[in-house]
């Protein structure tokens, strides 16, 4: 079943016109130039001490589009603005695109190494920087990337040093230039080795900044605060929907809670554009959470999975504010999917809502084809919001079919009034006993309990199910973990198949470029500590390291004892006490074997590893250690003892008579990491 938003009634601006959405044909530089026109001392953008009016903003955009144009620029070639989020990264996105160039935005922190191929990849020939990862270093970056790919250093500009106020303006040649071209590269950050560099048109962005601008007028401010790193495409819509109303678009410093809520009561903001771990963070602390609940009156949170329980905390927190829920890829330049303001509380805590208008959005079985409403299946879509194309690649990995739906990826349901609900990622799915299982509705049912802050859900390997389950989690600011206690509650919500077998806990989830909870790394860690969980469990039982049968002869006391010594040596034991296993297994032995006679079978020998300690075990038919009446026997019990951290001697329910001595490893010795660092 697909969806699609239909008009009812025609509207003049913004608008409805024969039964579809009005679009624009403006450009980026169109819209500036508008407001520059008809509110040139208007704010557009601030940052601290920078305050850039409409048309001090277009004079810098004319400027740069003339640098380029000045240096040679010919349209269509690529130009890397590598940058954290400035006043001077907008300027420099929109006067590349201006001059006829393509800008790709490349992700503020990488580093040179990871820059390189992405700006090799792209055919760059211009490099427009600022503060980067490395700010000290980024100069020289730059230089070690234009020689390492030949390009010109003096097509590398610092658009920190460089005022383009002062550039002699050259008009470009627009002429055969239209919306549609292709306008910006984004590399996405998907699971790929290589990231795929996503085109996108001027005409997907604006015209879906508009549709959102009119879907929000109710609410929507005069200020935004962009709390997202500006070569993400959810940064993007939310400058042009502030742009295109001639709003102020307010950069902070840093993504960081402190500054985003004092900026938001220096600047007195009433729109906030970020991401769940950010709003998390707020209302964390209650000083952040006062400056905001004051003044903000939407928030939108996009990028991440936002469960209905931290929503609901939000607007608790933001006691006047609405959050709105969005959702969208960097192919298909943006949201294009979002709650509105007057949804019923219960539609923006469980869905992302409907598409805006003309836009088709259906779910999809490769198998099945299109599926019914609350069937889960492949979010797909199609529409003017659509990417041009991934640069570079066969027209079969396009990820648009030939009816031209682009395939999302990601897993969804309508509910009956076609609000759409994330379950998650096909590629995220655990398939336990042959049952596919989403972590989305695993973890929203984990953070509806009190003491969670937050959770993610991953599967592992499991030798009976294929697959199982396990759940890092955050505690919720003052509470005390109790496991048994959510184990329960689980299972009451989820019932015992689809409950996590294991709990990990963490201060905070690690974050990637783009602010987001990096779904990758914490799997990993996750697996790791996982691993080590399951090898203290197996130490607690013993690893077996060897076992073997060897014949009751005294020819074999020796090479046996010099095995056991080799053994503690690879395992970190100091020479000495290596030295001491040795001989205590030599004396075990002697006393075994010259305890023996012919006819008794082999002896059985096994050296494990415990949690604090080796242990050494013999078992034989023969005779108690302390019935033999030989002076060389009774020495060498003795000398045995003496040697041992602890021993155990016992006759087994088989007749064998086994005898264990344990070693103790060092007292900074961790047996655990030891084997985890050196395991293949």
């Amino acid at each position: 079943m697909a969806y699609m938003s239909k008009p009812e009634e025609e509207v003049v601006q913004g608008s409805k016109i024969g039964g579809k959405m009005k679009t624009t044909e403006n450009s980026f530089y169109d819209i500036i130039h508008i407001q520059a026109v008809n509110r040139p001392d208007s704010e557009a953008v601030v940052m601290g001490d920078v305050r850039l009016t409409y048309r001090d903003f277009l004079d810098k955009i004319d400027g740069v589009a003339s640098t380029l144009l000045g240096k040679g620029i010919k349209r269509g070639d690529k130009v890397a603005l590598w940058s954290v989020a400035t006043p001077a990264w907008l300027y420099s996105y929109i006067g590349i695109i201006r001059a006829g160039g393509i800008a790709i935005l490349l992700n503020a922190n990488l580093s040179a190494k990871d820059a390189r191929p992405l700006v090799e990849y792209a055919d760059t020939k211009y490099i427009l920087f600022g503060k980067t990862h490395d700010f000290e270093g980024c100069a020289q970056d730059i230089e070690m990337i234009s020689e390492d790919l030949g390009l010109d250093k003096a097509n590398c500009i610092s658009i920190i040093d460089e005022d383009f106020s002062n550039a002699e303006i050259i008009e470009p040649d627009i002429s055969g230039i239209t919306v549609h071209d292709d306008a910006y590269i984004i590399y996405t950050s998907g699971t790929t080795a290589f990231p795929k560099a996503v085109i996108n048109s001027q005409y997907g962005l604006i015209n879906l900044s508009d549709r959102l601008s009119s879907e929000l007028k109710s609410l929507r401010g005069e200020r935004v605060l962009i709390g997202v790193p500006f070569f993400h495409v959810y940064a993007l819509i939310g400058i042009w929907i502030y742009f295109i109303n001639g709003g102020t678009v307010i950069i902070p410093k840093a993504i960081k809670a402190d500054i985003i809520a004092g900026l938001v009561e220096k600047e007195d903001t009433t729109d906030i554009w970020s991401v769940t771990v950010l709003f998390q963070s707020i209302i964390e602390n209650d000083e952040l959470t006062a400056k905001v609940a004051q003044r903000a009156r939407i928030c939108t949170v996009a990028g991440s999975y936002t469960s209905p329980v931290q929503f609901m905390r939000f607007e608790t927190a933001f006691y006047k504010s609405k959050f709105i829920n969005l959702y969208g890829m960097t192919e298909t330049s943006g949201a294009y999917v979002f709650t509105r303001p007057d949804d019923d509380i219960t539609v923006r805590y469980n869905t992302v809502g409907r598409p805006v208008e003309d836009i088709e959005i259906s779910i999809w079985d490769d198998a099945r084809g299109m599926l019914p409403h609350d069937e889960v299946g492949e979010i797909i879509t199609r529409g003017f919001h659509l990417k041009n194309r991934y640069y570079k690649l066969q027209p079969e990995k396009q990820a648009i079919d030939k009816d031209g739906w682009l395939h999302s990826g990601d897993l969804g349901v309508f509910d009956t009034d076609g609000n759409l609900r994330i379950v998650g990622r096909i590629k995220d799915l655990i398939i336990k006993g042959g049952e596919n299982l989403a972590p989305a509705e695993i973890e929203a049912q984990i953070m509806s309990h009190p003491s969670i802050g937050s959770c993610r859900v991953f599967g592992y390997k499991d030798r009976i199910y294929g697959e199982n389950i396990g759940a890092c989690i955050t505690l919720a600011p003052g509470t005390v973990f109790n496991e048994t206690e959510l184990r329960q509650y689980a299972k009451e919500k989820l019932g015992s198949y689809k409950s996590p077998v294991y709990y990990f806990i963490f201060d905070e989830f690690p974050l990637n470029s783009n602010g987001k909870i990096d779904q990758r790394n914490l799997h990993v860690e996750m697996l790791r500590r996982l691993h080590r969980l399951q090898l203290e469990d197996n130490l607690e039982k013993g690893i077996p390291i060897i076992t073997m049968s060897v014949k009751n002869s005294e020819y074999n006391i020796t090479p046996v004892a010099a095995l056991f010594e080799e053994a503690a040596m690879n395992l970190g034991f100091s020479r000495k006490k290596a030295l001491v296993i040795r001989q205590a297994a030599e004396e075990l032995l002697v006393l075994r074997i010259n305890g023996k006679t012919d006819s008794i079978e082999d002896i059985d020998i096994s050296l494990r590893y415990y949690s604090t300690f080796l242990r050494i075990t013999v078992s034989d038919f023969g005779d108690s250690n302390d019935s033999f009446g030989n002076e060389q026997q009774r020495m060498a019990l003795a000398i045995m003892l003496k040697l041992v951290d602890d021993c155990e001697m016992t006759r087994l329910n088989s007749g064998k008579y086994q005898t264990s001595m344990d070693f103790t490893y060092d007292k900074d010795f961790d047996i655990a990491d030891f084997l985890l660092k050196h395991e293949k």
